[in-house]
């Protein structure tokens, strides 16, 4: 990832992590991804891994509580890139129980060109990066 690649951001969404945002965001995402000229199955790519980062945070980031989950959009010459971002508790303090069998991950990684978990004090961060067409 080059820093000029991240210096435009088109837009961001910022939500409440209840269930009904994960379709907001995907809905969102589509859109945009449909906007940088992404086609069918690259777009279904999208919306597949977005909802999967976002139902995430419902599910994991704010154990019997909602928070905020940001999900944004940066984009360079040849990559798109979500940003799907959480204030919650990480992946190190999940109620035991909670952690899913990691297909999830599995699954984002194998929809995206790029794709990164950081974790940290401040919440995770998930960047799910698809190529955007010649």
């Amino acid at each position: 990832m080059t820093t000029e690649e991240h210096r435009v951001v088109r837009r961001q969404l910022r939500l409440s992590s209840t269930p009904s945002c994960v379709r907001e965001a995907r809905v969102w995402a589509a859109q945009e991804a449909t906007l940088r000229g992404l086609g069918e199955d690259a777009v279904d790519a999208v919306r597949l891994a977005l909802s999967e980062a976002v139902a995430n945070v419902v599910m994991h980031a704010y154990p019997g509580t909602v928070g905020p989950v940001t999900v944004s959009v940066r984009f360079g010459r040849r990559m798109m890139r979500f940003l799907v971002q959480d204030e919650g508790c990480g992946r190190a303090a999940a109620v035991p129980g909670t952690a899913g069998a990691g297909l999830g991950t599995s699954l984002m990684r194998a929809m995206c060109d790029e794709f990164e978990v950081l974790d940290g004090p401040l919440g995770t961060r998930v960047l799910l990066g698809f190529r955007l067409p010649a």
